[in-house]
């Protein structure tokens, strides 16, 4: 028993490995942290629901009989972003957590009529 007390090397390797599984616990815990709390797909999920949410309002537009006015709020996010829209897609992009674009297009299901947008000017009042 004496022989194992007085073993210095055994108490240095159980200390090497204890140091090393609390490294390895670390670099675990703050990769499954940055994975949980640090990742855009909440910040590209609510993109994904605002570009569907203005592409319906604009074809429903389209699709009346009348002429009609629609009034569409964009949501109050603690973020900015960008909503560009165009003849197929609504697109809408803001700045991601590690200052990558985040986009989203979301494809019209039918084309609207383009008799009457000649620019981009006629394409707003038609939407106004």
């Amino acid at each position: 028993m004496l022989k194992f007390i007085e073993n210095k090397k055994a108490i240095m390797s159980l200390t090497f490995t204890q140091i090393g599984l609390i490294i390895a616990t670390a670099i675990l815990l703050s990769a499954a942290v940055s994975i949980v709390f640090l990742n855009d797909w909440q910040k590209k999920a609510e993109l994904e629901n605002i570009a569907s949410n203005f592409s319906t309002v604009i074809q429903g537009m389209d699709s009346k009989f009348f002429e009609n006015t629609t009034t569409f709020y964009f949501p109050e996010k603690t973020y900015d972003y960008n909503v560009s829209i165009s003849t197929e897609y609504a697109t809408v992009r803001t700045v991601g957590t590690w200052f990558n674009t985040l986009s989203v297009k979301h494809r019209f299901l039918k084309k609207p009529l383009l008799s009457n947008w000649i620019s981009g000017e006629n394409f707003h009042i038609f939407l106004n």
